[in-house]
């Protein structure tokens, strides 16, 4: 009977948990290291439609705002706004990249290929072997690396 009760208790035991719902949705601080440059910046991202990164460092370029609203980018600095039709190339744009990559997190086949022993999963997308997404065990985003950039929630901020 005892043997019977530990081999129960042990089966029970050894399903591992399953990766945690991605989380894209975020305002919040975060490093991005793009080129040989790293910006210091803010990402609000509601969804596909509506997101938007704000630049704080290098100082030359503090306050500049690129904004994506239903598909169409604008840029802002303080009360200076410009829109219209193609306002920034298709690649090469710090800002439509990080976004684009947000935009990836809501992507069915990303796929869970680990967990770390301090809580982390790391996820990755099978059509992309540049694209690399770490989530803390809640499901929210931690660093995103693709072939152009890599990006890090700011240390002294916790992701909301």
């Amino acid at each position: 009977m005892l043997f019977g009760t530990v081999l129960l208790t042990l089966a029970g035991c050894s399903g591992t948990a399953a990766p945690p719902a991605i989380h894209a949705a975020t305002d919040t601080d975060m490093t991005l290291h793009y080129g040989d440059t790293d910006y210091l910046c803010h990402i609000c991202y509601v969804n596909k439609n509506n997101a938007s990164l704000t630049l704080s460092s290098p100082d030359t370029l503090s306050g500049l705002t690129f904004h994506r609203t239903n598909g169409r980018y604008s840029l802002s600095l303080g009360s200076l706004l410009c829109k219209g039709g193609n306002l920034f190339p298709n690649s090469g744009v710090p800002a439509k990249d990080v976004l684009s990559a947000f935009d990836d997190l809501s992507d069915s086949s990303l796929t869970c290929t680990g967990q770390t022993e301090d809580g982390t999963y790391t996820f990755t997308l099978p059509s992309s072997d540049s694209f690399s997404l770490t989530t803390d065990s809640s499901g929210s985003p931690l660093a995103i690396t693709t072939d152009t950039f890599t990006l890090t929630y700011h240390p002294t901020t916790p992701p909301t």
